[in-house]
């Protein structure tokens, strides 16, 4: 719960509108997460057995694990001032915004990952939840 606050309290239409690209760029990298999963199929050497084992993993490379490790590792990165330096604000006027860089950097790289999970959101269950819902009906027929 504390985090939910922590990152509403930075998320604003402005930010989201802002960070436009970002879902954007989610449903690409998931369609094409899909995509190159699906390939592997053809590999020789990468048989798996069951076709239904091989939907859920192409549904686990399309849907990696978004949300956690981001908000854990981020915080981390932007202590230093390589990263933390891309995100300190300028006014109209050029001139730097008084407000602590780390805390700018951590709220910018919340709201990029929770934009790009809503774009995970929206794919995940417009076909991953369906395909593993289909996946699991086809194993308990198969046992």
């Amino acid at each position: 719960p504390l985090i939910y606050s922590a990152i509403g309290s930075t998320l604003t239409i402005e930010v989201l509108g802002s960070l436009w690209f970002v879902p954007f760029a989610g449903m690409v990298v998931i369609a094409l997460s899909f995509v190159v999963a699906t390939i592997t199929e053809r590999i020789p050497f990468f048989r798996v057995e069951h076709r239904v084992d091989f939907d859920a993993l192409r549904i686990a490379c399309s849907f990696p694990n978004v949300v956690a490790i981001p908000v854990l590792v981020f915080p981390s990165l932007c202590e230093f001032e390589v990263v933390y330096s891309q995100f300190i604000g300028t006014d109209e006027e050029g001139v730097e915004m008084m407000r602590n860089p780390i805390d700018e950097c951590s709220n910018s790289l919340n709201a990029m990952t929770f934009s790009y999970f809503f774009a995970w959101i929206f794919m995940f269950y417009l076909m991953g939840n369906q395909m593993l819902v289909n996946a699991g009906k086809r194993k308990g027929v198969e046992t």
